[in-house]
């Protein structure tokens, strides 16, 4: 008994389990911030064509929906699902890929990632084989809120100022 944990502990063999039912499979990890409800180059929404390429990946992968919480989803919902997170956050679903036995993912994005840098830190602890699937460069106008500032009060009929700051990436 001895011997046979000791192997069982140097080989650390990975088991299917009900919360790891697709072990050494492939994971496609889609972005769905609301940057992904813009308008692609082609005239469809950057969602719907994210959606059609994970529609093409072969088996029958897990499809997660990458945001500040990962959400696991089936292929057959995403047409009904929309992009609903603020964030668009990799890390946490790329974790929850690697915890539930994958061995690789594809990552869909706009590339408009929030926590890159901490991606490019944790990817070789996670032992994961990613392949990132570009929507392409950012549309000219895409644009961000970056600053709201405004007095803490105001009074009714009279009026008061409000500064706005806005990024764009062209």
């Amino acid at each position: 008994l001895t011997f046979a944990v000791l192997l069982l502990l140097l080989f650390d063999p990975m088991l299917p389990t009900a919360a790891r039912p697709n072990s050494g499979g492939t994971v496609v990890i889609m972005d769905a911030s609301l940057s992904m409800a813009l308008p692609a180059a082609n005239g469809a929404t950057r969602w719907s064509v994210a959606v059609d390429r994970a529609r093409r990946v072969g088996g029958s992968p897990i499809v997660l929906l990458a945001g500040a919480t990962p959400r696991r989803v089936t292929r057959d919902s995403l047409s009904q699902t929309k992009p609903s997170y603020a964030e668009s956050r990799m890390l946490p679903a790329l974790q929850a890929a690697s915890e539930g036995g994958a061995r690789k993912a594809i990552e869909i994005t706009d590339g408009a990632v929030e926590d890159a840098h901490e991606v490019q830190r944790w990817l070789p602890r996670l032992g994961l084989d990613v392949e990132v699937q570009s929507l392409g460069a950012a549309l000219a106008g895409d644009r961000a809120l970056m600053e709201v500032s405004a007095p803490q009060w105001a009074e009714a009929g009279k009026p008061f100022d409000v500064r706005v700051g806005v990024i764009s990436s062209s």
